[in-house]
């Protein structure tokens, strides 16, 4: 766009003559679940932290090694009486520096483990709860959500 201040793009580079997109962390599940992204995603450092890493202070800021992409923060819930239990769960995603295994908790209880770039789901349970993922170096991320 004319008179954009934007640098270079830092998603796509060549690589052997041929375009290599490689997405930001906080959209490397997105990417690999619409087949846009390699199988297995390079690791890489990046200086850019992307356009949506909502847990950064600051536009300049480096993206936290782990956070939590889904439940936001605050976010309130409602258990719908017309539907079955069991299609009622919420995906808790995680955003990793590199694809890594993660583990769930909720209030404490271990919910299970999963690749970073898949969701885990987890039945929605009417009351206030805490969320915590920890990635397989020990870093620890939390959340706090309302189900009604």
């Amino acid at each position: 766009m004319k008179g954009s201040d934007s640098g270079p793009c830092s998603w796509h580079h060549m690589s052997d003559g041929q375009l290599l997109t490689i997405y930001p962390p906080e959209y490397r599940a997105w990417a690999a679940a619409s087949g846009s992204a390699p199988a297995a995603p390079q690791e890489r450092s990046r200086t850019d932290p992307g356009p949506l890493n909502s847990t950064r202070s600051h536009p300049g800021a480096s993206p936290p090694p782990l956070a939590i992409a889904n439940p936001p923060a605050g976010a309130v819930y409602s258990v719908d009486p017309t539907l079955r239990r069991e299609f009622q769960a919420l995906p808790l995603r995680a955003v990793t520096e590199r694809p890594t295994t993660v583990t769930w908790r909720v209030d404490g209880a271990m919910i299970g483990s999963a690749p970073s770039e898949r969701a885990l789901a987890w039945p929605l349970a009417v009351g206030s709860h805490e969320i915590e993922v920890t990635d397989a170096h020990g870093r620890h991320a939390r959340t706090s959500i309302v189900v009604k």
